[in-house]
């Protein structure tokens, strides 16, 4: 009996406010690129723009939706840091909700609260980073 090759199925969440660095198609194509890493496809499409979100509101209200898909792919770790440090409660929750979550720049992924665990000293230097470059700013 032939295995059926069952193919994820992920959001993409791209960054609005570097759509002057990376265009919304070049960031779908990065996105897609780390899709078929892990053995998916995007089916799903939307955008964070810290000015309006910094309190990750598009994800919450996808959240509350219930997507039937695996996970969530983001350009980059920064799109959880709209509030000046990493919202840990925030990937804690997606995580919780059986959701993957995959960041593309970092090729960071979290498969489950344990990869988060594993990940923590990592996720608290990026953090610790993040609030020294934006005191800079």
């Amino acid at each position: 009996m032939k295995k059926k090759n069952i193919e994820k199925s992920y959001y993409s969440m791209h960054d609005t406010t570097i759509y002057g660095l990376l265009t919304a198609k070049f960031q779908h194509q990065l996105i897609e690129i780390k899709a078929s890493e892990k053995k998916g496809k995007i089916i799903f499409y939307s955008g964070e723009d810290p000015i309006y979100n910094k309190m990750g509101r598009v994800i919450r209200e996808v959240l509350t939706q219930k997507p039937k898909v695996d996970g969530f792919i983001y350009l980059h770790l920064q799109q959880f840091c709209y509030a000046g440090e990493i919202d840990l409660s925030l990937i804690k929750k997606i995580l919780k909700l059986k959701y993957e979550i995959h960041f593309c720049k970092e090729d960071l992924s979290f498969n489950n609260l344990s990869d988060l665990r594993k990940n923590l000293d990592n996720l608290i230097i990026f953090n610790n980073s993040i609030k020294k470059t934006s005191k800079k700013i």
